[in-house]
């Protein structure tokens, strides 16, 4: 039987740094297959992932997934065991992913509720993606 899987787990490797200069590039280095589930798997991968392009995870800053508990997870989550290599590496809630599941609500009483909250996490998540944001003002606006 010919069988067309259309639908493909993978992991997206996207890094965002600062230069000497100050400015901040977001930078896109690519999927890598799913070799699992579990955070073990993961935080193998993401290593794989670093170590393949000479960088340093004690230089990272900052780290996001879904909120799935295998990424989020504050005990065994992937982002727990990177916290446990390096504690500034700080966690924050993917907004799309946030967006995404709120997105799914039917309800126009549900969709008005949430109005004033996606608008803040609107432009929040506007203001965390501008190329000129830094480290102070995204921890006095939090």
């Amino acid at each position: 039987m010919f069988y067309n899987k259309c639908h493909v787990d993978q992991l997206s490797f996207i890094f965002r740094y600062v230069q000497n200069n100050g400015s901040t590039v977001e930078r896109f280095l690519g999927f890598l297959p799913n070799s699992g589930h579990k955070s073990e798997e993961l935080v193998d991968a993401v290593f794989l992932v670093l170590d393949s392009h000479g960088l340093d995870i004690n230089n990272c800053r900052g780290q996001s997934y879904d909120n799935a508990s295998n990424m989020s997870g504050m005990y065994t989550g992937l982002q727990a065991r990177i916290k446990e290599v390096n504690p500034l590496a700080t966690f924050v809630p993917c907004s799309a992913h946030s967006l995404n599941l709120v997105g799914c609500l039917e309800t126009a009483i549900m969709a008005t509720l949430w109005s004033d909250i996606l608008e803040k996490f609107n432009k929040t998540s506007k203001q965390l993606q501008s190329v000129e944001i830094d480290l102070e003002t995204v921890c006095s606006e939090a």
